[in-house]
């Protein structure tokens, strides 16, 4: 993508956040297009099988329909500024607040949002880039929580300049850098695929996982401790808890029903898996974010 064509984008900025994180933060697939600067810590991208690491002033754009892993790698947690957005606006995507797919037609691929797609993803800014990345990003993010009149309009420009700065700091030859395919990442693409259909069975164990995946215990745990940093366990509870958080956003079942739809026997596991990953009781979590979040919603 040449800095020229962003003079014919005109973006959707979708959601605008700050996360804060300490341990594994997780893997996705977004519709849309993802733009992340790393304010602190340090982390393993791996990005389409592909592994980069980042630190505190690395912008980092990710496409749709890319699988995205990310592993805290710092002692102090990983502060990102990120968000998620189209390249051009089209009135029937224009009400799709959330992030991930969650429905059917927004697994359809646009062309011209995949215009990112060939760039190498990550860009490492100078000081004075750095403060003016976050100056426009801070703008948009009060605007999209106060949500004055207009404020689309100001994240529409705040994103093409964010996007200018990442253009401006690419260097020529990362364009021509194929990257290194993370070891294993055939094997662990098909074990957290696996995971992510049959989270929901509590009988779900690193025996059967590693089978699916055809190599044995041993080796997966090997590669997923290698490669990402965590164990196989680690990974399906936080596939777990994470669904969990979309079904208490976005629906209206008991904190029991949830539990049983993300694979555990009784409340009282859920609930002390849900506190160790997110830190907080699942009632916390509902009482500081769920009304938040289903506002913003609609």
């Amino acid at each position: 993508m040449d800095i020229a064509l962003l003079n014919n984008i005109s973006p959707l900025v979708r959601i605008v956040k700050i996360i804060k994180s300490w341990v594994l933060s997780g893997e996705w697939i977004d519709y849309d297009n993802v733009y992340t600067y790393i304010e602190q810590g340090t982390a393993d991208f791996i990005i389409g099988g592909v592994k980069y690491t980042v630190a505190e002033g690395d912008a980092v754009l990710i496409p749709p329909f890319t699988h995205h892993f990310i592993n805290v790698t710092s002692e102090e947690p990983l502060i990102q500024y990120i968000f998620h957005f189209d390249l051009h606006y089209r009135q029937e995507r224009s009400h799709w607040k959330r992030v991930g797919i969650v429905h059917e037609e927004q697994r359809k691929k646009w062309p011209e949002e995949l215009q990112l797609a060939g760039l190498f993803p990550v860009v490492h800014l100078q000081h004075s880039e750095r403060f003016d990345l976050k100056r426009a990003f801070l703008v948009m993010h009060k605007e999209f929580r106060d949500k004055r009149l207009g404020y689309e309009l100001i994240a529409k420009s705040m994103t093409i300049h964010l996007l200018a700065i990442f253009m401006r700091n690419r260097q020529p030859e990362e364009d021509n850098e194929q990257g290194k395919v993370t070891k294993g990442w055939a094997v662990i693409k098909k074990s957290i695929d696996y995971i992510h259909k049959h989270y929901a069975d509590p009988n779900l164990d690193n025996d059967r996982i590693s089978l699916e995946s055809g190599v044995s215990t041993s080796h997966l745990s090997f590669i997923y401790k290698q490669q990402l940093g965590v164990t196989i366990h680690s990974y399906l509870v936080h596939v777990r808890i994470e669904q969990s958080k979309r079904l208490i956003l976005h629906g209206n079942d008991t904190l029991t029903n949830i539990s049983e739809k993300v694979g555990y026997a009784s409340i009282h596991q859920f609930s002390k898996a849900f506190k160790k990953v997110a830190g907080i009781t699942p009632s916390r979590f509902i009482a500081t974010y769920a009304k938040e979040l289903r506002e913003a919603d609609h």
